[in-house]
């Protein structure tokens, strides 16, 4: 867990890293990330291993030793990153200008290597309000550009990149939400889980229900949408298999965040666990974090004081502070 610690725009934050060995009941402090060239806070963190690690966007450090000390790592924006097998893929962006053009570039390189070699470079003037990277096994890459909502413009769906081996090879697939008679809808987030399973969350462009499809060969075809049980504002997708789908969001100021899962692939749906309200400062832009460690255990944080977990496959959820 990255949390900030002392920012200003002169000297750029700092951010102390916190690991539990209890499942998220207690948190201790094993390290601090320095002030870095941004003005922002790094927002993300992955573990390869118990000793390496990565703590990115915007900038990219890199630790050894469990996350007790971090090295900065020179080179372009980190916007997202995984760890895939014995390699870590991430995608970087040569300026900060997204939402805009701003350089996205799918890199790999072997855990604990500063040697990054290029998989796909999008062409320069590529428009994207947001970039995200899901890895699945060893071989599935999908990697998503999402329009900038606020654009004002008609066509805000995304463009999906697509590959089964690794990064060798690439395709390029359109938004798989679709439209609704005339009503453009548009991915929110993507999940992916063994067996060639591709779970999207859509929404409607303007008005209307999200809803989730749910592909099992890869992202080539999708099945007919499923509609969600409440406009709760989803933004966070998980599945652990084709039937097994989870969903989060928050319904908007001064109402809790929602946990809703299906265990027969987004026939019918339940609330199974519902966060305090979000500080309103917090609520803009924020989406917490939804993902499985494996198909029995996952995490959920609704709002940035809590973590739900659960160890029975989504059935039941337990809560402790963060």
């Amino acid at each position: 867990m990255t949390v900030p610690s002392d920012c200003n725009l002169e000297k750029g934050c700092a951010s102390n890293i916190l690991a539990t060995l209890n499942g998220g009941t207690s948190w201790n402090q094993v390290g601090i990330i320095p002030d870095g060239p941004q003005t922002l806070p790094v927002r993300d963190i992955r573990f390869a291993n118990p000793r390496d690690g990565y703590a990115f966007n915007p900038d990219l450090y890199v630790t050894t030793d469990g996350g007790h000390t971090w090295t900065p790592e020179t080179g372009p924006n980190v916007v997202s990153l995984e760890v895939q097998g014995p390699n870590v893929v991430r995608i970087s962006s040569t300026s900060s200008g997204c939402p805009g053009p701003c350089g996205i570039t799918v890199e790999r390189a072997p855990i604990g290597s500063t040697s990054w070699s290029v998989l796909y470079s999008y062409p320069k003037d590529t428009e994207a309000g947001a970039v995200e990277l899901v890895a699945q096994g060893s071989d599935d890459l999908y990697v998503v550009t999402y329009e900038n909502p606020a654009g004002g413009a008609q066509n805000e769906q995304s463009l999906w990149l697509i590959s089964h081996n690794g990064g060798a090879t690439w395709h390029t697939r359109s938004d798989p939400c679709g439209y609704s008679g005339t009503t453009e809808n548009d991915t929110v987030g993507l999940a992916a889980a063994p067996g060639d399973v591709v779970a999207v969350l859509c929404a409607p462009r303007l008005t209307g229900t999200s809803f989730v499809k749910v592909s099992g060969d890869g992202g080539l075809n999708f099945g007919s949408p499923s509609l969600l049980p409440t406009n709760a504002g989803f933004k966070l997708i998980g599945a652990t298999s084709g039937q097994d789908i989870f969903v989060a969001g928050s319904p908007g100021a001064g109402n809790p965040s929602v946990l809703a899962a299906s265990h027969n692939g987004g026939a019918s749906w339940q609330v199974v666990a519902s966060g305090s309200v979000i500080n309103p400062v917090m609520e803009y832009g924020y989406a917490g974090f939804l993902g499985f460690e494996s198909p029995a255990v996952g995490r959920w944080v609704g709002n940035p004081q809590v973590i739900w977990t659960t160890y029975d496959g989504g059935y039941t959820w337990v809560s402790a502070p963060s």
